[in-house]
């Protein structure tokens, strides 16, 4: 058994049966390394990333600046057990809340965004004793721990587990007539996405996010934005909430903090609001997982802030953000038979797509021309959103070379009659229940390349490590 089979015969036995099935259905390459904006498998062939891991590697691959603060640190010092401090740790949090509105001064660093989540809603729960309830919006995502889950908009990710121990009320996303009616006396707090990120990449029209403060504000509720996804550029802003000159009680972030190098996530809390309870005051341990003190994360942060603020990221994400954006628009006009429309804001963006089916084959044949593409992972959704979460540092050139592909693919999709790739949709909705060899002959069938060729990179090969997705 050669390497690559013996990595995915693990990950179906031990972590993943069904993503473990992708990669072998697909024929996923193996990755050996990243660098910039490209993915190089094991045998030397780059791939264009326009996933960049649903916006976690903002700063493309291997970013040398953070790769050399990281090393020289990591020489010194890598963890501190909780209660102790760093200056590392000191600097990230002077970093971060320079970026931020002066009244979002109090900082709780957390592992991931799930955790970030978990420490908003305590917040939420010690600042607004005696109301019982929170609200949130339909299709939002904030995580999949028990906490986060109570506020997750997807019933389908939140319904297994049964009745959770929090009152949430989900309204729609974007329609500020029906927060007014939801909203009350007992309302802890409101839960909102600058933009949707589970899949849909909904986006409100300008003013929902003040509209939705100032009713916050009249109810007494805090409003809790989650920027995991939108933060640090992502959107065209440094946080996309200051498109709408609004500042939240408490802000979510995780994600590209570090860029990309070490899982670190951020909260950030409104001056006056309490973070812990009043006899714990002084108890380091209330807040505090072990790896609360990982000065590496802290190092990595604050050297992806520095470059960020340095080489202006926010002001080139909304110009190259523009332009992408055109271009797909421009695109999805061309191919209506497969393509709705495009949504999202800045280098968050994605095209949504008539059928699961033509998602997954777009993916393909993304994946066939050395592009990786962002399938959008909601599984129940009919018209599922592809994802293009390009690093920040992508240049115009390089998204030609995305376009191209894009086009490429799009032209060689565009030839299946419309029955067929209905009929395919079908079959598609029973794929768990499908045996590997049929998968594979069908994903097979839509890798097929019937547009003009296109140009692959080809680079020396790099050593083996792993799967990507």
């Amino acid at each position: 058994m050669n390497r690559k089979n013996e990595i995915i015969r693990s990950y179906k036995a031990h972590y993943n049966f069904a993503m473990g099935k992708l990669f072998d259905v697909a024929g996923c390459p193996m990755e050996g390394h990243g660098k910039g904006c490209y993915i190089y498998d094991d045998r030397g062939n780059a791939f264009l990333d326009w996933c960049a891991g649903f916006g976690v590697f903002s700063l493309g691959h291997g970013n040398e600046d953070i790769r050399r603060s990281i090393m020289e640190q990591a020489d010194r010092l890598t963890l501190l057990p909780p209660g102790y401090k760093h200056p590392m740790q000191q600097r990230f949090i002077e970093s971060f809340t320079h970026l931020l509105p002066a009244e979002l001064d109090q900082i709780m660093i957390a592992g991931s965004g799930s955790e970030a989540c978990e420490y908003a809603l305590r917040t939420v729960l010690l600042n607004r004793r005696g109301r019982t309830k929170i609200i949130a919006a339909r299709n939002s995502y904030h995580g999949k721990t028990l906490g986060a889950l109570c506020v997750m908009g997807q019933p389908h990710l939140r319904d297994p587990f049964g009745p959770l121990n929090i009152d949430v009320e989900f309204v729609k996303y974007g329609d500020t007539g029906k927060l007014e009616e939801k909203i009350d006396c007992n309302t802890m707090a409101v839960f909102l996405e600058p933009i949707l990120g589970g899949g849909y990449l909904e986006t409100p029209a300008a003013g929902y996010l003040k509209a939705a403060a100032d009713i916050c504000s009249r109810h007494g509720a805090l409003m809790v934005l989650d920027e995991v996804q939108t933060g640090f550029g992502r959107t065209g802003s440094m946080f996309a909430f200051e498109q709408e000159q609004v500042t939240p009680d408490i802000l979510i972030t995780s994600k590209t903090i570090s860029g990309g190098f070490i899982p670190i996530a951020a909260v950030a809390v409104r001056r006056g609001l309490s973070t812990s309870l009043p006899f714990l005051e002084n108890d380091p341990r209330h807040f505090s997982p072990s790896w609360q003190g990982s000065v590496l994360a802290s190092t990595a942060a604050s050297a992806s802030i520095d470059y960020i603020i340095s080489n202006d990221i926010p002001r080139q994400v909304s110009e190259k953000g523009s332009y992408l954006r055109q271009r797909l628009m421009e695109m999805v006009e061309r191919f209506p038979k497969l393509a709705m429309d495009v949504r999202g804001r800045g280098l968050m963006l994605g095209i949504r797509l008539k059928s699961v089916l033509i998602e997954h084959a777009l993916w393909l044949q993304l994946l066939s021309r050395n592009v990786v593409g962002g399938l959008s992972t909601n599984s129940v959704t009919r018209t599922p959103v592809l994802r293009i979460f390009p690093p920040l540092t992508i240049t115009y050139a390089e998204m030609d070379e995305g376009l191209n592909m894009l086009e490429a693919s799009f032209y060689s999709l565009n030839q299946w009659p419309g029955l067929i790739l209905d009929m395919a949709n079908k079959a598609f909705s029973y794929r768990h229940y499908i045996g590997s060899p049929l998968m594979r002959a069908g994903c097979s069938l839509f890798k097929i390349d019937l547009s003009p060729k296109t140009r692959q990179h080809n680079i020396p090969a790099t050593p083996v490590s792993g799967p990507f997705r």
